[in-house]
């Protein structure tokens, strides 16, 4: 059984909390740095999930100003 990637177990974490209604369409998710803190993964993989989320549709990522 091949193990599940840090980048995998993140993207379903966003994704359960979007079926939840825990975040719903316009809402902001964490900062980077702050999903660092929260889930103890590297940057690397956090920028993969939210590559990922983007290109299936889920999420829209926006440079901050």
């Amino acid at each position: 059984m091949k193990a599940i990637s840090p980048a995998e177990t993140l993207k379903k974490v966003i994704i359960s909390q979007i079926e939840a209604g825990q975040l719903k369409k316009g809402d902001r998710l964490l900062s980077e740095k702050k999903m660092l803190s929260q889930y103890k993964i590297g940057f690397k993989m956090i920028r993969q999930a939210l590559e990922e989320l983007e290109a299936e549709g889920i999420v829209i990522r926006k440079a901050r100003k």
